[in-house]
């Protein structure tokens, strides 16, 4: 979209009436026709008559992104007007003076959500919030051209249950829930969720997002979510039902909580990587991160279907290369490689397109404290690469 400011600018004229006089003062002398401008000499005769234009100015600039001069989240450059009329606050200027960094919030426990980049913050904001209870927050579509929703997680940390039954455990914990006006719920999230996005269809008149937080306890938790709408024909726009997207020829992958080092029960979604130009095939690889490890599963072994089956990373024939040598779909246990029983990390490479890693944790609320979940690291083959 795009914003237009008009700018009117006033410019003095003289029209000369007599012979060349010295400059002198301007002044705006009223008659029976209104006002006139005449230049007065240092004599100060009125020797030339003066008149006013009025210029205008339209400047055009794009509604991009931009960020508060306040606390650097971020806003959309619009024109005052625009602005006003979508209930946001300036936050610092943007287009070269032009427009202003428009910044849009919901700062309470629980609201409506409407507007593309929109901020969900808890009460208080940048401060912690300790309060129990629920806060319910329903995203609508800003129009019938909208058919994603992203929430990108730049602040939010949850309290989790990190001994006995652990992970998200609805009444004990913060439990976080996300419904479509289908009735179809997503995976529940607690802990930290830091730096992680999720996407969600709503590409029929009507549809909505849900988003419940169950708080539990006094426990300080913070969040700032940002909310984007992406039209049907944005290029950001994911492929359908997943709920993690990633573009690029690299990048990483972390579950949710794992900076927590604790693996989340009842997890069951799909991560699209956009296949980039010239790419036949992915490989993924353990981060060299050590704390918390950076793959851990239930499960003794490392492939084997059978030993995967309450909690797996699934990686579509993933094998050594990816052509013709797959050794498996779901890899779980404490190494993340295409050899069976393998006791330390490796490599696992898919050439099924697109791609996509699926992500599994049964429900049940069993101990699941020495799981840390996986953190790994994803780069796109050539063609021509091995």
């Amino acid at each position: 979209m795009i914003s237009t400011v008009v700018y009117f600018i006033l410019l003095g004229g003289c029209v000369e009436s007599a012979g060349y006089r010295e400059p002198g003062v301007w002044q705006i002398f009223r008659d029976k026709n209104g006002f006139k401008n005449r230049s007065v000499g240092q004599s100060g005769s009125m020797d030339r008559e003066g008149k006013i234009f009025s210029v205008f100015s339209i400047v055009s600039f794009p509604n991009e992104g931009c960020v508060s001069n306040l606390d650097l989240t971020n806003g959309t450059c619009l024109s005052p007007s625009d602005c006003n009329t979508v209930g946001g606050k300036a936050e610092g200027p943007c287009a070269a003076g032009f427009g202003i960094c428009c910044v849009l919030r919901v700062g309470s426990c629980g609201g409506t959500v409407d507007t593309n980049v929109t901020l969900i913050q808890n009460p208080g904001y940048p401060d912690k919030y300790s309060t129990d209870g629920t806060c319910s927050y329903e995203i609508r579509r800003e129009s019938d051209h909208i058919c994603q929703i992203r929430l990108d997680f730049q602040i939010g940390t949850f309290n989790y249950a990190s001994s006995g039954t652990t992970g998200c455990v609805s009444g004990t914990t913060d439990y976080i829930t996300f419904t479509l006006k289908n009735s179809v719920t997503y995976s529940p999230v607690c802990g930290e969720l830091t730096g992680q996005h999720m996407y969600y269809e709503v590409g029929t008149t009507g549809d909505t997002v849900q988003i419940d937080m169950s708080l539990t306890g006094s426990t300080s938790r913070q969040w700032n979510i940002l909310v984007s709408q992406i039209s049907c024909t944005q290029k950001e726009r994911a492929p359908s039902d997943c709920l993690q997207y990633y573009t690029g020829s690299s990048g990483n992958l972390k579950s949710f909580n794992f900076a927590n080092g604790q693996l989340l029960s009842s997890q069951n979604y799909r991560i699209c990587i956009r296949q980039e130009l010239e790419f036949c095939s992915i490989g993924y690889t353990a981060s060299s991160t050590r704390s918390p490890d950076s793959f851990e599963f239930p499960s003794s072994g490392t492939t084997t279907a059978d030993k995967c089956k309450s909690a797996h990373l699934g990686i579509p024939m993933g094998g050594s290369t990816g052509f013709g040598d797959s050794t498996a779909n779901r890899f779980c246990g404490s190494a993340l490689d295409a050899s069976e029983g393998s006791t330390s990390n490796g490599q696992v490479s898919s050439a099924v397109v697109p791609f996509e890693v699926f992500v599994f944790s049964n429900s049940a609320l069993t101990d699941k404290s020495g799981d840390t979940g996986f953190n790994i690291n994803y780069r796109q083959k050539l063609c021509t690469a091995p």
